[in-house]
């Protein structure tokens, strides 16, 4: 898989302790909509900073190896931007956990509910949708009491 970056603890991206698996592109550039200039992006430093490759299979095992994490992350930038790698690493984590998985985009509900059905073949996905807007307020996720940074944000579970 192409990533930028694995933190192995990140405390505010979800509702248990996650491992963020940087991903490497975003085409949804939220800040273009806002008619506001790049860098109001939290993230916008990744797009200068260098992809790498890593197997599923060491990803994986790094996740196993911290008793602490409960879940994979992938953000940073647009997961819905990688979304074909992250199907391919959901085959290979499937078969060894069935830990909580969560992608964040900056995408719109209409625009990324068509990949919904090659996600429900596997349990306990979350997705984090919808562009930051700065103009708006942050809000508290119903469903898992996150707080997104604006309030056209929103937290969805694919399946059970």
């Amino acid at each position: 898989m192409i990533i930028k970056d694995i933190i192995d603890e990140v405390y505010s991206d979800f509702n248990k302790i996650g491992m963020l698996v940087v991903v490497p592109k975003c085409k949804t550039r939220c800040w273009e909509k806002c008619g506001l200039s790049p860098d109001i992006c939290q993230n916008y430093h990744l797009n200068f900073t260098e992809n790498f490759n890593i197997n599923n299979e060491d990803i994986i095992n790094r996740y196993l190896e911290n008793p602490l994490t409960k879940c994979i992350i992938f953000g940073g930038l647009d997961g819905f931007d990688s979304i074909d790698e992250i199907l391919i690493f959901l085959d290979e984590f499937r078969k060894i956990s069935k830990d909580d998985v969560v992608i964040y985009t900056g995408k719109e509900l209409e625009d990324i509910e068509h990949r919904f059905n090659d996600l429900a073949f596997y349990k306990n996905i979350y997705v984090k949708y919808g562009h930051y807007n700065p103009n708006l307020n942050s809000i508290k996720d119903e469903l898992t009491g996150v707080t997104l940074a604006s309030e056209n944000q929103k937290f969805i579970k694919i399946n059970s």
